[in-house]
């Protein structure tokens, strides 16, 4: 049988929850990373007037809602 002091149990426990917590937590930020780069993949900014809008199509050339200027096809950059 294994002779043990509290104080290690102690400690044991302590690390346990701490690598659970952080394991959790790790999870938790790569699953938001992936949700915000599938909501932000569809997602434009006009050159012109600064809207951000939506379009799902696959021209290169996109049309801003608000003023009707052209676009590139470039997505937001995030700084």
């Amino acid at each position: 049988m294994f002779r043990t002091l509290l104080t290690e149990l102690i400690v044991f426990y302590l690390l346990a929850v701490l690598g659970l917590l952080f394991a959790i937590w790790i999870a938790r930020e790569w699953w938001r990373k992936r949700r915000t780069h599938a909501e932000q993949r569809h997602r434009y900014l006009c050159r012109v007037c600064g809207e951000i809008f939506e379009n799902d199509g696959r021209s290169e050339i996109i049309h801003c809602p608000a003023c009707d200027a052209r676009n590139e096809r470039d997505p937001i950059r995030e700084f």
